[in-house]
């Protein structure tokens, strides 16, 4: 996770769900709804997705620059059509979403398209 991620992360874990109910989304690489990735279809999942793991770290001294380019060279990609659409029913579902409280990324479908 990157810096700003995991700052926004404690915080949030901090306040109960109760109180503010939150979800952290990290959409991946997005492209505009034109493009070629369009057609592929992306579900978002949580509460953990593998981009979202921080296997790199270990490594002395070089850890975060190694995970960060893992994850820009290997981030599934989206475009902001799908990130919208998924957001507005997201939010269609009010307070009874399965996504308050966990970390959010995106996953391509088992068929791959």
């Amino acid at each position: 996770m990157f810096t700003v991620h995991r700052t926004t992360y404690a915080l949030l874990m901090k306040r109960p769900t109760d109180e503010v109910a939150w979800s952290l989304m990290c959409p991946g690489q997005l492209q505009p709804g034109t493009h070629k990735v369009a057609a592929k279809k992306v579900v978002f999942v949580g509460p953990k997705h593998l981009y979202w793991d921080e296997a790199l770290l270990w490594v002395p001294l070089l850890g975060r620059y190694l995970n960060a380019l893992y994850v820009g060279l290997f981030y599934i990609e989206t475009t902001f059509d799908n990130v919208a659409q998924f957001m507005v029913d997201d939010l269609g579902l009010g307070l009874k979403t399965q996504l308050i409280g966990r970390k959010v990324g995106p996953m391509q479908t088992p068929d791959g398209r």
